[in-house]
């Protein structure tokens, strides 16, 4: 094995243990936990030393002070926020913290909000905590072209509300969100199969709006695999696994609507 594939090992292994720990605390209040980011695309792969870990929460805008209480996650969020996402006014609350010198982007979701956005029904309004958001995100189409979508941040507390579109200019996008669900699938936890029959709808979503944008895709150009910034940008951290089942289950999925 060599240096950096061992090390890319060591840190996945070591990455997951936190993660096992992390789920132990929250108990059984998400209706689930995912990882995405480079810890789910690449596992013994695209880990480094220096690599934080992503985890999709979700959960149910009832529990969101249950959640809040448990330990790691106590006193991170304003009390104006958390009233916020009670009543529906931000769909998102994406904050830090760190175990065993290890940062986790918590990305805490509510349940239907996570689910309209991932089926493309509904943008979302997120809330971050002491984090700065760029004017713009890079983000890939169909066509692998790179666009600019804006955040619309605006500074609210001691952090920003900013927005996820639908869609930008009419155009499908796979923001993190939906990249990390449909990509990654490194479930943790799951409740009545959350995310396995959310992915069932999540696909034939995709298709119908790939179909939408292009009636007769030549899928060397026009593709749900572009949309995956990180593959589109740097192909080698992908593992070729996760490429091939993308590949072959977008021919499952036209054959089913044509």
């Amino acid at each position: 094995m060599n240096p950096s594939k061992k090390i890319a090992v060591q840190e996945t292994k070591k990455r997951f243990t936190i993660i096992k720990e992390f789920k132990k605390f929250v108990k059984n209040i998400p209706i689930g936990i995912m990882v995405g980011g480079s810890l789910g695309y690449g596992p013994n792969l695209a880990i480094k030393r220096t690599s934080d870990i992503d985890l999709s929460v979700i959960i149910n805008k009832s529990d969101i002070n249950k959640i809040l209480k448990t330990p790691y996650l106590k006193s991170k969020i304003p009390e104006q926020a958390v009233d916020k996402f009670k009543k529906g006014k931000i769909n998102m609350i994406w904050f830090i913290i760190t175990i065993n010198h290890i940062d986790l982007n918590i990305f805490l979701y509510e349940k239907n909000s996570y689910e309209e956005f991932c089926t493309l029904k509904r943008s979302l309004l997120i809330f971050t905590n002491d984090i700065i958001i760029p004017k713009t995100f890079d983000r890939t189409k169909f066509d692998g072209k790179i666009i600019e979508v804006p955040s619309n941040a605006k500074t609210f507390l001691d952090g920003q509300i900013y927005e996820k579109p639908n869609f930008y200019k009419n155009k499908y996008y796979c923001d993190p969100a939906r990249f990390d669900f449909l990509y990654s699938n490194k479930i943790i936890s799951q409740k009545s199969s959350f995310f396995s029959n959310l992915e069932k709808s999540y696909w034939k979503a995709i298709i119908k709006r790939l179909l939408k944008e292009y009636p007769h895709p030549d899928l060397k150009k026009e593709n749900i695999l572009n949309t995956h910034i990180i593959h589109t940008i740097t192909p080698w951290r992908v593992p070729k696994q996760v490429v091939e089942n993308i590949k072959s289950r977008t021919l499952i999925e036209l054959e089913r609507l044509l």
